[in-house]
């Protein structure tokens, strides 16, 4: 859109008005985007809506997702001022579930927790992660789109409580040359309710316990495997 566009203008979910705990007299509130009265197709989340919603319209499917979101957390060391690991010591080579560096953060990694689950969000684990400095936090899986914001409303409360304290998130694939590279697990399953996993099979040849639409959901996945990654991958600091 050029400056001489129509102005983009933000509809709101009201199911997703939340009040911000960590910033008091503020709320959010998702939205999504319209030009001329009309959605804007170039919308994520729009996108994402319009999709999910044709596929329960003509199969039955509801779509959801599981996220694991990886992240730094970093503060700035006073002689070199280059960004090091928040707790002091993290500096094992396999600092994977290493209490003595989760121990140190534990305050905001607690305080992070409170503060999006008061938002609806169900965090149920929290680690240190392959790298120094890098941790996990889990959230339980979803409907897509409100995994999604989930996600995004995770890595504002992550940002915000990071610069309180003096020091800085990063959510950045492969922000460390030499260090393990922040990763998203992204669980997909189809249901009809949450109660009926699609995915679930019960004579599977192969032993896998899957079901024969979720071979055919993979297929796709493999399928449409080099589009996806022009979307979702677009720079060499992709996921």
């Amino acid at each position: 859109m050029g400056p001489d566009g129509p102005d983009l203008m933000q509809r709101g979910d009201l199911s997703t008005l939340r009040a911000i705990p960590w910033l008091p007299g503020y709320a959010r509130i998702a939205c999504e985007g319209y030009v001329g009265g009309e959605p804007y197709p170039y919308d994520s989340r729009g996108v994402l809506t319009r999709v999910t919603a044709a596929v329960k319209a003509e199969f039955g499917y509801d779509f959801y997702t599981g996220l694991e979101p990886e992240f730094y957390l970093l503060k700035t060391c006073p002689t070199t001022g280059r960004p090091i690991p928040a707790a002091d010591g993290d500096a094992l080579e396999k600092p994977c579930y290493d209490y003595a560096a989760l121990s140190q953060v534990a305050s905001y990694l607690q305080t992070l927790v409170a503060q999006v689950r008061a938002c609806g969000m169900d965090v149920y684990q929290i680690d240190h992660e392959d790298a120094n400095g890098q941790y996990e936090v889990n959230f339980t899986y979803d409907l897509a789109v409100t995994a999604a914001d989930h996600y995004t409303l995770f890595k504002m409360a992550a940002s915000t409580l990071a610069k309180e304290r003096g020091l800085m998130v990063s959510f950045m694939p492969k922000p460390f040359a030499d260090k393990t590279g922040n990763g998203m697990h992204v669980h997909l399953s189809l249901g009809q309710g949450e109660e009926k996993n699609l995915f679930a099979g019960t004579d599977d040849s192969r032993g896998l316990g899957l079901s024969p639409l979720a071979y055919q959901f993979l297929a796709g996945v493999l399928r449409h495997a080099p589009a996806l990654a022009a979307i979702a991958c677009p720079t060499i600091n992709s996921y």
